[in-house]
């Protein structure tokens, strides 16, 4: 079953024209009805055509906005970090070796790498300069007033909705490709019954066959010697 989207959609197109032709064209929908392939079969065949061709569009848009949602995120954190790495060296000027505010604002040691990592480190700085008033009271005199750093705080929060958005979005682009990837394999049964049917319904005059797409050997292989 091809996955490429690129091979996807020539799939998809393959398949609308062996469908609809095996079906329009009167002396191929003819002889097929005596293979089983009554008005019922068609429309079986039609609606799993029409499911997998939503199912790739669909899969496509939510994989679209999953990377939107991704480079929203990137977008966000990297102004969110700007300002917390800033504001970090004023804090570790401004509490020196303390061991309450090395540890309640996790002063010590190099930043995470991860997002995750880095929303853990971020938050628990502001949350703490933010609720312990002896913390952060110690920042005023360097500028650093209430007020300003709840607006720091907003931009660390704001990176946690992107993320929470991204988690979401993540999550349905991979359902979708689950749901594609079921719904093509429907179609590419169905076809592929369809085409051997084809075969041999025309034995006989094999060159119907090239209105529906399917190739057709002019000659046999010659073996090697």
């Amino acid at each position: 079953m091809p996955k490429n989207t690129n091979v996807l959609g020539e799939f998809l197109i393959r398949s609308r024209i062996l469908i609809e032709n095996a079906h329009s064209i009167p002396e191929i929908n003819e002889r097929l009805l005596g293979y089983g392939y009554t008005p019922q079969r068609w429309g079986e065949g039609f609606a799993l055509l029409a499911a997998a061709e939503a199912s790739v569009s669909q899969q496509l848009r939510e994989y679209g906005e999953s990377y939107a949602a991704t480079e929203a995120v990137n977008r966000v954190w990297k102004e969110a970090n700007a300002v917390y790495m800033k504001t970090l060296k004023v804090a570790r000027i401004a509490f020196g070796d303390e061991p309450k505010a090395a540890v309640a604002l996790k002063l010590q040691g190099p930043r995470k790498e991860t997002v995750e990592g880095w929303m853990d480190q971020a938050s628990v700085f502001y949350g703490n300069l933010i609720g312990d008033a002896t913390l952060g009271d110690r920042l005023t005199k360097f500028g650093y007033t209430a007020a300003k750093l709840a607006d720091e705080a907003a931009l660390v929060d704001q990176v946690r909705k992107v993320l929470n958005a991204q988690g979401k979005e993540t999550g349905e682009a991979r359902q979708a490709t689950a749901d594609r990837d079921r719904q093509v394999a429907d179609l590419d049964a169905w076809v592929g019954e369809l085409k051997a049917l084809a075969r041999v319904a025309f034995t006989d005059d094999p060159q119907q066959l090239e209105k529906l797409g399917v190739v057709v050997l002019n000659a046999p292989r010659r073996k090697k010697s």
